[in-house]
């Protein structure tokens, strides 16, 4: 039996995109807070305010809640964990960060699956 986390409580807003960001927002980008309603490319060592669903006139859909999938750190495990980028920009569980419930890591792609409240 496969099992899908899609869906689960997922929320998403808008948000200006930053203009002053050189980095061209992607669907599938991580992004963070760089002021008032504005996202941008989410730094390395930084905690994620979420993911990109679509970008159009300077706008862009953010998925701030429910079931993402991300790059991850080789060590990543499942649980409930504190989360935020790491130096390479994949997510990595430390002291600092987005508390989230990482229910799959795949370990071919280096990717997991996090449910973020």
């Amino acid at each position: 039996m496969k099992v899908s986390y899609e869906g689960v409580a997922e929320q998403v807003a808008t948000f200006q995109v930053d203009t002053t960001d050189t980095t061209m927002l992607t669907p599938g980008a991580a992004v963070a807070l760089s002021g008032n309603g504005t996202v941008k490319a989410c730094p390395a060592s930084a905690t994620p305010a979420g993911v990109v669903r679509s970008v159009e006139n300077g706008m862009a859909a953010v998925q701030v809640a429910g079931y993402m999938r991300f790059p991850c750190a080789e060590a990543m495990t499942v649980g409930y964990a504190q989360l935020a980028l790491d130096s390479s920009k994949k997510l990595a569980a430390g002291s600092t960060g987005r508390g989230g419930l990482v229910t799959d890591v795949d370990g071919d792609t280096d990717t997991c699956g996090v449910i973020f409240c």
